[in-house]
């Protein structure tokens, strides 16, 4: 099974192994033809456009958060409360600054993450053996450029860890984080205390994780590693038959058929 197939590869951490787990959020919400706004706030509609994705292309995790800015937007609408989660992503995208980042708690309050934590515990009991499931954060400093502060990576760096406790609290299988940084090494503490495995793209030996636009391509490419992930979110208008395709050849190549 899936979640079986990527519990192992974080054990063994050996090249070959090939457990599968791109990014996806907004691909999965264009797939049901889900408007963004209601994806990001309702955790039935995410849960749902999550959970058929993955059964679509097999994947071995669904993924909480591919976008890696559900922090920023939170903190943005925590914030500037005028704000909903389009034009609070808009405002990520444009490097807009806010004049204060708000207080950890006031962020975790907001709907974006309780969709995020509302998802998970759907998807647990449904998905069981057939998929495990990852969220995904930017990095204390890239969360400090998404609001626009760079100063402001202390306090980032609390947020950051507040979340992750919340959301380990669910029992994930794998935390990603995504960004320039190093990686953060008292979240893989907080990871190993309950049981998740934890990652930084671009510091973790044998992840392959080319951009989500490059993702069929690299796949085809041969590479070999132990999770097949990406450094950003599949573009939402990715042509399903060449994500699955790209898939399969993965497993015939690795020696793996779809669970």
């Amino acid at each position: 099974m899936s979640r079986q197939r990527l519990q192992a590869a974080l054990t063994s951490r050996t090249p070959g192994d090939g457990a599968v787990a791109p990014l996806i959020g907004a691909h999965a919400a264009r797939l049901e033809q889900v408007p963004e706004s209601m994806f990001l706030t309702d955790p039935e509609t995410q849960a749902r456009c999550l959970r058929n994705c993955q059964a679509l292309y097999g994947t071995d995790a669904v993924t909480i958060g591919a976008g890696a800015d559900s922090l920023a937007i939170a903190a943005r609408i925590a914030a500037e409360p005028a704000r909903d989660a389009l034009t609070a992503r808009a405002a990520i995208r444009e490097s807009l600054a806010l004049e204060t980042l708000p207080e950890p708690d006031a962020v975790i309050e907001q709907s974006v993450i309780g969709a995020e934590t509302g998802a998970i515990e759907r998807l647990r009991p449904v998905l069981g053996e057939r998929a495990g499931i990852a969220v995904v954060f930017a990095d204390s400093q890239s969360l400090a450029r998404q609001l626009g502060d760079d100063g402001g990576a202390p306090l980032c760096a609390a947020l950051l860890l507040r979340a992750v406790r919340l959301y380990c609290e669910l029992e994930p299988d794998l935390v990603i984080t995504v960004g320039g940084g190093g990686g953060e090494p008292r979240l893989g503490a907080i990871c190993d205390h309950f049981g998740a495995g934890y990652i930084h793209i671009g510091a973790t030996e044998g992840v392959i994780a080319p951009p989500g636009a490059e993702f069929i391509s690299a796949l085809g490419e041969g590479a070999s590693g132990w999770l097949y992930t990406t450094s950003s979110e599949i573009p939402a208008a990715t042509d399903p038959g060449e994500m699955q395709a790209a898939i399969a050849g993965l497993r015939a190549r690795t020696g793996e058929g779809k669970p």
